[in-house]
């Protein structure tokens, strides 16, 4: 709804600052953690529009100061700088709250507006984008707020204030479940890759009593190098760990786009013989399975197995287990990298090779299918999220008052 558009019997176009009693800005001081007040920042700002209480800074604050700052439940909080225009509900634990001196607070006039009324109209201003014409400054953006306070607001009688808020946070609590139910969903298919990798390396090898051995006897690491005064050097295509995806193993690139790298250091070689496993930051899990031959940086080890399927090890490899080993043993704190000697000691299950072969076939079909329900349970997730801005756009949009469904 924009002024100027026609409005419905007893609505009426007004300033937000003359239906504001409290406009007040915020405050702070010196840090004190032993008898300081909380305070409320942009730190504690959501986009949902509601406010996370914990974290909220220690200050000493005067007294005066301290009684002019303090929070009441269904204060609405408008932030003045950073995401600025972005307006949060102050709900309240019991705890007495200050609110800092980036957050602006603003209450109603009661017999005028309905305070819930205005923070969802605010809400829905600042998240479609409208608050962008009220902000300045290029690294950090701050609201012009005596520009912001003109802004007009499409205002009914205080019953259809009451009502139209009713109905909007009956239909938004509805999203909100939807939305707890998506990613719930989303949440138990994200755990199925580790659970699936669990059952095959650490069930079935138990049930089945597949011998274990040491990661160094089924592999070696393939450390041949190709030094950047070699004929072959740049016609090779290249791969660093930019280039391979984490957890996944999937390759970002195609061997065309990576012919002709910038990159001028002496690297390994690899072939689509070798697993490629990513030292550098092991959390990161990056473990690929090239199909085709290349070189890559030196914080990739080409392991060439010897006794095992390739996938089977690279499976392995991307375990949680694998990855919580190769960080317990690491080296460097900045720049952890897996000491690959220990590494190499790490025990595998070993079935017999074609064995190992149709089990990575079986793993590998009900990844696939995991992957394919994480999307579309990624996009349900999506599709729910943008549920309250859709369903507070209706509510204020022309007409919206007199649907009662």
């Amino acid at each position: 709804m924009n002024p100027g558009d026609p409005l419905p019997d007893g609505w009426r176009w007004i300033a937000l600052k003359e239906i504001l009693a409290v406009n007040d800005s915020g405050v702070w001081g010196p840090e004190d953690t032993e008898s300081g007040a909380r305070i409320l920042r942009s730190t504690n700002f959501r986009d949902d529009g509601t406010l996370d209480l914990t974290g909220a800074a220690i200050r000493s604050v005067p007294a005066d100061q301290r009684a002019k700052t303090r929070l009441e439940p269904g204060d609405i909080l408008l932030e003045r700088s950073g995401k600025a225009g972005r307006v949060c509900w102050f709900e309240g634990d019991g705890t007495e709250y200050l609110f800092g001196n980036f957050c602006q607070r603003l209450r109603s006039e009661p017999t005028v507006c309905f305070q819930p009324f205005l923070f969802h109209f605010l809400h829905l201003f600042h998240i479609s984008g409208k608050t962008e014409h009220y902000r300045r400054g290029s690294t950090i953006q701050n609201l012009q707020y005596k520009r912001y306070v003109q802004i007009p607001i499409p205002l009914p009688p205080l019953a259809e204030q009451r009502r139209i808020v009713a109905t909007l946070e009956t239909r938004l609590a509805a999203a909100e479940r939807a939305r707890r139910a998506a990613l719930s969903q989303l949440s138990a298919l994200e755990a199925m890759p580790a659970a699936l990798l669990r059952k095959v390396f650490e069930r079935d090898a138990t049930i089945k009593s597949w011998r274990r051995v040491e990661i160094s006897e089924i592999c070696i690491q393939d450390r041949s190098m190709i030094s950047n005064d070699h004929p072959e050097y740049a016609n090779l295509p290249y791969l660093g760990l930019e280039h391979v995806e984490a957890n996944t193993g999937r390759i970002l690139v195609t061997k065309e786009q990576t012919v002709n790298s910038e990159s001028i250091s002496s690297n390994f070689r690899f072939t689509p013989e070798h697993v490629l496993y990513g030292k550098l930051r092991p959390y990161l899990n990056k473990v690929a399975l090239p199909e085709f031959s290349g070189r890559c940086t030196t914080e990739i080890i080409p392991l060439r197995p010897t006794h095992a399927d390739r996938r089977w090890l690279a499976w392995f490899l991307r375990r949680a287990d694998t990855v919580a080993y190769a960080m317990r043993g690491k080296t460097g704190s900045r720049m952890p990298r897996t000491a690959m000697r220990e590494f190499m000691r790490l025990p595998i299950p070993l079935p017999p090779i074609d064995e190992q072969g149709a089990i990575v076939a079986t793993l590998e079909r009900e990844m696939a299918a995991t992957e394919r329900a994480r999307t579309a349970a990624r996009e349900r997730l999506a599709l729910v999220e943008a549920l309250p801005g859709a369903i507070l756009r209706r509510a204020f949009a022309p007409g919206a008052p007199h649907d009662r469904d």
